[in-house]
């Protein structure tokens, strides 16, 4: 297994600054998601990785090796990696079998029943072992994907890298092929890189995610850490649904419209009354039936203004009733039952929760 390790990584087209001192580190056999929205130089990290790009500063290396760096380039040829583009890229002249041969080596190829042994291999390891002789318009869109994904692992890449792969399925196949690219490279303990901008996909797929943001790495964790744990306000709201009210900030404690609530990871050295922006997640919004009105024991009296249902559970948009207006809070529930628009509810919410000093709410 080999790891892949980013260092100082710097990249510019003409004025504009793409990356800028990016580090990060894949550990051997781990699968990374690079997460970030569109223009935020996810396309450009992985090309780099790739060899497609020279880097202006910085170093990537690939177990011990130098691929980029101060006198050193490795053409991508040379760097074990396998490389799966958005759209498969399947040449449509060549059979399924002949689309995964063609990244082994004129050697191998050219050994008497390698490419075909190696190709059934990896198709029978897709679930595809009955499609070598098609061609690639014969085959639905995430079937394609697995050739691609098979054709990337022919040649036994130290690296995977895989660019947006899912972005053209529909939703259900995308599921479907996911946790299919999940199992393989699993199984075959390679390391890999999977670009996205999708954070469903990110955080059910990745051991590790990294979140993209100004040319850097801003944070880089194990999903959960990621959602339960984000570096700031702005990662809050980036990774999941958030809702950040303020609050006064008293080291292991914060108060809010839901009354005082304990802090994770609290820093007792923070003054008291200190203005902070408080991060409470959508689940740990308790809602309930209310009368119309004050609420009683603590509650924030709220009303409903909007409600998506999705099966598994139910997404609810609420204005607490409050002078001067709060901000509208999103809330999470299990239950099926259809609360109508403008029924009033009571809200309550289950610490602990995270906040951040906000010196822009600074009292004077």
């Amino acid at each position: 297994m080999t790891e892949l390790a980013v260092t100082g990584l710097a990249k510019a087209f003409g004025r504009h600054q793409v990356l800028e001192g990016l580090d990060l580190e894949v550990p051997a056999g781990s699968l990374t998601a690079i997460l970030g929205p569109s223009g935020s130089g996810k396309t450009t990290l992985l090309r780099i990785l790739a060899g497609f790009e020279r880097a202006d500063a910085g170093v990537v290396r690939i177990g011990a090796a130098t691929a980029d760096g101060p006198g050193t380039f490795l053409p991508p040829e040379r760097r074990r990696i396998g490389y799966v583009p958005q759209e498969g890229s399947l040449f449509p002249h060549l059979t399924v079998a002949a689309n995964i041969a063609f990244g082994l080596s004129r050697k191998e190829r050219h050994r008497p029943g390698r490419a075909g042994q190696r190709a059934a291999e990896l198709l029978d390891a897709v679930g595809l072992a009955q499609f070598g002789r098609y061609f690639p318009h014969q085959l639905s869109g995430g079937q394609q994907q697995r050739v691609a994904l098979a054709r990337a692992l022919a040649i036994k890449p130290e690296v995977v890298l895989l660019d947006e792969p899912f972005a053209s399925l529909d939703a259900h196949l995308r599921a479907s092929v996911r946790a299919d690219v999940q199992r393989l490279l699993a199984e075959a303990g390679t390391t890999s890189v999977l670009v996205t901008h999708d954070q469903d996909e990110a955080l059910s797929t990745a051991d590790r995610v990294a979140v993209l943001r100004h040319g850097r790495i801003a944070q880089c964790a194990a999903p959960q850490e990621l959602y339960s744990s984000p570096v700031d306000a702005d990662m809050a709201r980036f990774i999941g649904d958030a809702n950040l009210i303020p609050g006064l900030l008293n080291g292991s404690s914060v108060e809010t419209l839901f009354g005082r609530l304990p802090v994770a990871q609290a820093d007792p050295s923070v003054m008291t009354h200190c203005p902070a922006t408080v991060l409470v997640r959508p689940e740990q919004v308790e809602l309930l039936p209310g009368p119309a009105g004050p609420a009683a024991g603590g509650g924030v009296a709220a009303r409903v203004t909007g409600y998506g249902y999705h099966g598994h559970d139910a997404v609810l948009t609420v204005q607490p009733e409050q002078d001067p207006p709060a901000a509208p809070l999103i809330v999470r529930t299990l239950g099926s039952g259809a609360l109508p628009l403008g029924a009033p509810v009571i809200l309550r919410a289950r610490g602990p929760v995270l906040a951040w000093p906000d010196p822009s709410r600074q009292q004077s």
